[in-house]
């Protein structure tokens, strides 16, 4: 009996920790430093898999225009997990992605191209750290192109 009690207050945690309006204002503030190209929309799978990484976020908390993925990531070991973390946040990205287009945060071109509005959900949730750290990595990854950002964070698929 304790254990299913105990799964249960799990699956509430991991359904809290990954709410949509909790979340969404993460890729608001990622869009919102990222320049609109082409498929950009792709990146936004790689958002929560770093930002919501402790040691990964820690990095980038600290990134300026002369950081890259290769000096930020030295230590592969920041890294190791990513292409799961992926996988994982991928239903809850197209959740965020769907709200913010309800909200009209973003728009979308024929080109899978993600052009930023205005941030229309409540960030009070997301903690100053996060958010600079989304600013950051969104500045980071557009001095790449998506597919190369993508092989040198070492993630195959999406």
């Amino acid at each position: 009996m304790e254990v299913e009690v105990m799964a249960n207050a799990i699956d509430h945690i991991d359904v809290f920790n990954r709410n949509a309006y909790i979340l969404t204002p993460i890729l608001e503030k990622f869009y919102e430093f990222t320049q609109s190209r082409e498929r950009n929309v792709l990146l936004s799978y790689l958002v929560f898999a770093i930002i919501l990484s402790p040691n990964v976020r820690s990095k980038l908390i600290n990134a300026n225009k002369n950081s890259s993925i290769h000096t930020l990531f030295s230590d592969k070991t920041i890294l190791a997990g990513i292409q799961e973390r992926v996988n994982s946040y991928r239903n809850i990205t197209n959740k965020c992605l769907l709200l913010a287009f309800q909200v009209n945060s973003f728009c979308m071109t024929s080109n899978k191209d993600i052009t930023y509005i205005t941030s229309n959900s409540d960030a009070s949730r997301c903690s100053k750290e996060i958010l600079r750290a989304t600013k950051n990595l969104a500045i980071l990854l557009d001095s790449y192109e998506i597919v190369d950002s993508y092989r040198m964070l070492g993630i195959k698929r999406i």
